[in-house]
């Protein structure tokens, strides 16, 4: 079902996994879609998990999502048509993407002081670069560790003097990260003082991120502003149910087992009104 546009607006964060060092082809590494209902209701936030296989709208068959952020050659760039992957299955039109790469987000993370992390214990992962390795409780992680932190997907911790791997961590444990961090990000709009203050930082960082060619980076800038005065926790945060599958070709990927709208009903009842007849 296709959600009217004008009942919500629509923002699109992409994380790329592109890396000059690894080749042109990239993927999406962190897909996080963020509804503002126009009737005030409660922000949605709600990753799609980046294995997810979903028509892809370039070539017609099924890919993973994070796929499309290689584009349609000419007819589409990469977040476009990650945009419209995304559109077709959740019916709402996005209004705004925003894509950074690795680099960029270290960048970020590291301009703004860093980013606490905590944990029970002390947690490795030696799949990740760089290696992650921080101590129990909380932690002020540089940009490279805290983007080791929300890639890591064989995340072990040292309880009773025993390395073991974290109960449940997999692709949607990373998605938990990912959206956690963006909630600091948010609550640090507070800090703020003044428009001038937040422009300064975020134009210094221009060069951190991309942004569609709909948004000025003063509207950019203007929109965060705005969003200073969202209540963290009034943040709804359903997730995709999804199930493992295995393709004819052998590729382990997930499938949604319900429709968005349903996903949507759960954390904003009502949202079946939302729908466009027809």
């Amino acid at each position: 079902p296709h959600l009217a546009p004008e009942s919500l607006q629509a923002f699109l964060i992409i994380g790329s996994d592109y890396r000059p060092q690894l080749g042109t082809a990239s993927r999406a590494d962190v897909i996080v879609l963020v509804l503002l209902p126009a009737d005030g209701s409660d922000p949605v936030m709600v990753s799609i998990p980046r294995d997810l296989y979903l028509p892809n709208p370039c070539t017609g068959g099924y890919t993973r999502i994070n796929a499309t952020l290689n584009g349609c050659g000419e007819a589409a760039s990469g977040p476009e048509l990650l945009s419209l992957a995304v559109e077709d299955f959740t019916g709402v039109v996005i209004d705004h993407f925003v894509v950074f790469d690795f680099e960029g987000f270290k960048q970020i993370i590291d301009r703004v002081g860093g980013v606490d992390i905590c944990v029970d214990y002390e947690v490795r992962d030696s799949h990740t670069i760089p290696e992650l390795s921080l101590p129990a409780g909380c932690t002020r992680a540089d940009g490279a560790m805290t983007l080791s932190w929300v890639r890591s997907r064989h995340t072990q911790e040292l309880a009773n003097g025993v390395w073991r791997t974290m109960d449940g961590v997999n692709d949607l444990t990373r998605n938990q990260r990912q959206q956690q961090l963006l909630l600091e990000a948010l609550s640090r709009l507070k800090a703020f003082r003044s428009v001038t203050e937040l422009s300064a930082l975020v134009e210094d960082l221009s060069d951190a991120f991309s942004i569609d060619e709909g948004l000025t980076l003063g509207n950019a800038i203007g929109l965060a502003w705005d969003m200073r005065g969202i209540e963290i926790a009034s943040i709804q945060r359903p997730t995709i149910p999804v199930t493992n599958y295995i393709t004819e070709l052998g590729a382990y990927v997930l499938l949604p087992q319900a429709s968005f709208a349903e996903v949507l009903e759960s954390a904003y009842p009502g949202a079946a009104s939302l729908v466009e007849d027809g």
